[in-house]
């Protein structure tokens, strides 16, 4: 499992998939400004 950030630290360079098919690159594809997150984790 993954280690928690500390205060301060920064969001480590990680892929993820969109919904729509796409994908990006976070924290690079959010450089231009403020954004929001939203984990959804679904059912399992």
């Amino acid at each position: 499992m993954a280690e928690r950030l500390a205060a301060g630290q920064p969001f480590p360079t990680t892929a993820i998939n969109l919904s729509d098919g796409g994908a990006m690159t976070l924290p690079d594809d959010m450089a231009d400004g403020y954004k929001m997150i939203i984990f959804y984790r679904g059912s399992w």
